[in-house]
C-alpha cells in the first residue's frame, strides 16, 4: 500500500503519512525554477534550476516522484503565462536537459529511490527556448508534483 503526498512545485511544506503499519511520516518541499529575465529578441536559451526534497521519519521504499504538464496540461510542452501571452519553457531531471520531468510514460523520466531513510534532495533543471516573441511581464506556471511512497 503506498501513499501519495501532492504539492505545487512552487508551494512549500506537505505532509503525509504511509503505510498504517509502518506510520512512515514524511515532509516534501520544493523550491520553483526561476529563470530571471527573457530577452525575447536573444536566441539563447535562458536555464533555471530547482529543488525538491524529501525528507521521512524513518525508511521509506519504493519512492517515486512525478510532474503533471502544468497548465498546458502536457508535459512535454510546458507553458508560462502572463495573461493572454505564452511562454513555452519545460523541466527536466537532468542537467544536459534531454530528459523531461513527467511521470515516466510518453517519452518523460521521473525521480525513484528505493528508500529514504532520512532525506533526498533532487535537483529539477528547467530551460526556456531563446527567441520567443512575448510581451513584457512577469510569467509563471503552476505544476503538481506527486510523490508516492
Amino acid at each position: 500500500m503506498s501513499r501519495a503526498s501532492r504539492l505545487a512545485f512552487v508551494c512549500i511544506g506537505l505532509l503525509t503519512s504511509g503505510p498504517a503499519a509502518a506510520h512512515v511520516v514524511c515532509s516534501v518541499s520544493s523550491t520553483g525554477v526561476a529563470f530571471g529575465v527573457y530577452d525575447p529578441r536573444s536566441g539563447t536559451a535562458l536555464d533555471g534550476a530547482g529543488t525538491i526534497n524529501v525528507s521521512c521519519d524513518q525508511g521509506a521504499s519504493n519512492v517515486t516522484i512525478t510532474a503533471d504538464g502544468g497548465g498546458s496540461g502536457n508535459k512535454l510542452s510546458r507553458r508560462m503565462t502572463n495573461g493572454v501571452s505564452n511562454l513555452s519553457y519545460n523541466l527536466y531531471t537532468n542537467s544536459g536537459r534531454t530528459s523531461v520531468f513527467g511521470d515516466g510514460t510518453g517519452g518523460t523520466s521521473l525521480f525513484s529511490f528505493n528508500s529514504v531513510n532520512n532525506s533526498v534532495s533532487v535537483s529539477v533543471y528547467g530551460r526556456v527556448a531563446g527567441s520567443q516573441n512575448v510581451t513584457a511581464g512577469s510569467y509563471s506556471d503552476t505544476l503538481i508534483m506527486t510523490v508516492t511512497f
